[in-house]
């Protein structure tokens, strides 16, 4: 099998991300020419301000910090095949929103925004969103969240630094 062949698969594969697109037959791989599905895929409804009261109602003060501009960022590039998650999660959010109070999560109050957020603590979606707002306030600030290294400075950890010196003079000890 010639490896030049194989290069479309391998892009098309995103093994930098590490998550496989599509996963390729036997018979595909040994013609080295994989076919490329012509179905466009659907595009997600996303209601950007329901995600940002989310991450806010998690962690009072995260989209001070970006955070939810950090999850963004991450459903666009390295985590996207949880848009779907994030759409049908979100979408609940709303539909319990109006079930028990008659309006949109964005416009809930902190003790009713926790109230709907009790519901659905459970599911996949609360565990992505959480995972995700957590590292929108303490990831590396390139990341496009934790703005300012305002999270970095909640838990009094210094920053990345080039150059282990400067952790140990802020007193944090080095791993033994």
């Amino acid at each position: 099998m010639n490896i030049i062949h194989l290069r479309p698969a391998y892009q098309r594969a995103s093994p930098i991300e590490g998550k496989p697109f599509k996963c390729f037959s036997l018979a595909e791989w040994e013609q080295g020419a994989p076919k490329v599905s012509s179905v466009a895929p659907r595009r997600p409804y996303f209601p950007v301000p329901t995600l940002r009261a989310a991450v806010e109602t998690i962690f009072p003060g995260a989209t001070e910090v970006k955070a939810d501009r950090y999850v963004l960022h991450a459903l666009r590039t390295f985590d996207h095949e949880d848009v779907f998650v994030y759409e049908e999660g979100l979408a609940e959010m709303n539909r319990l929103s109006h079930k028990y109070f008659r309006t949109f999560f964005e416009h809930l109050g902190q003790q009713q925004r926790n109230t709907i957020v009790k519901q659905i603590e459970e599911t996949e979606f609360f565990a992505i969103l959480r995972q995700h707002t957590m590292e929108g306030m303490f990831a590396d600030p390139i990341y496009g969240g934790n703005d300012g290294q305002k999270g970095w400075k909640l838990i009094g950890f210094p920053g990345a630094r080039l150059h282990p010196i400067t952790h140990l003079s802020r007193g944090w000890k080095p791993y033994e």
